[in-house]
């Protein structure tokens, strides 16, 4: 079984607390209100973080040394703004574990592969993420209302942009989707006020394209040559006055000769690169 540190109320007098050197591999604070706790120092030996452990709780800055799990809702609604899990061994965060927090500087793991549901959601002081290439799976909603969101880099692994997972990123300009993405899903870009300009990769096999529903896009470039897709995103963007910027249009000219460009009135091919 593993050991469960609990805080106690002498814990809770001095704006930093320094537990490295405690014996814990499990940790929770049962008690949100009591405490006057700027950065705590977690036990070098913890390795889980339990669900709602600091939820709505004030601390604002966590040092953590080699964590392999952040449960559920863990840091959920709490003033917590920076934490680095850089040297932590932690594959996975858990649904909701930093939801709706103040959180403002995150630095992931090289060796994290999954981000779950809704783990950023409201996140307001967001601006600005990088996830790590190991990354191959976010999840719905993972950043759903983090109305202060800029720039993201997005993990070359990443196979999917599922349902929500930017939607109401208001200050959210431009994003760059890795090769590897597949399949972009309903509303994942609703209520993108800001963005303007979409490179969608070669590789993208499936779109649902309400996902740009509330955008303010001018510009989608397209670097494949799948016929249905290009017949889909023609119409979209004929329908919503957007240019459709196309790299192939060369060899959607000279392969597929049923391919009709009628309708065509923003359709140009991409130069820059020849």
């Amino acid at each position: 079984m593993p050991k469960n540190y609990i805080f106690k109320e002498k814990d809770c007098i001095n704006k930093i607390l320094d537990l490295s050197k405690k014996d814990a591999t499990l940790f929770y604070f049962p008690d949100k209100d009591t405490y006057h706790i700027e950065k705590l120092i977690l036990p070098e030996s913890l390795r889980i973080i339990d669900s709602n452990s600091f939820r709505s709780t004030n601390i604002e800055e966590i040092v953590v040394n080699d964590i392999a799990v952040i449960d559920i809702a863990a840091f959920n609604m709490s003033n917590l703004k920076t934490i680095d899990l850089k040297r932590c061994n932690l594959i996975r965060l858990s649904m909701d574990c930093f939801s709706g927090s103040a959180i403002e500087n995150i630095t992931l793991p090289d060796n994290l592969s999954a981000i779950g549901f809704t783990v950023f959601e409201d996140c307001k002081n967001l601006k600005n993420i990088d996830i790590p290439d190991s990354v191959e799976i976010i999840g719905e909603g993972a950043f759903k209302n983090c109305k202060n969101l800029e720039t993201i880099h997005l993990p070359k692994n990443l196979n999917a942009i599922e349902r929500f997972t930017f939607q109401f990123c208001s200050k959210l300009k431009n994003l760059d989707i890795p090769e590897n993405v597949r399949t972009i899903d309903a509303g994942a870009f609703d209520g993108c006020i800001s963005l303007d300009k979409i490179c969608l990769p070669k590789n993208l096999e499936l779109i649902n394209l309400s996902c740009f529903n509330g955008t303010s896009l001018s510009e989608i470039h397209y670097s494949g040559n799948k016929k249905d897709l290009i017949e889909a995103l023609n119409n979209f963007c004929i329908k919503n006055n957007i240019t459709l910027k196309i790299d192939n249009l060369d060899y959607m000219i000279n392969n597929l000769k049923d391919f009709s460009f009628k309708d065509i009135n923003k359709v140009y091919k991409d130069n820059s690169e020849r």
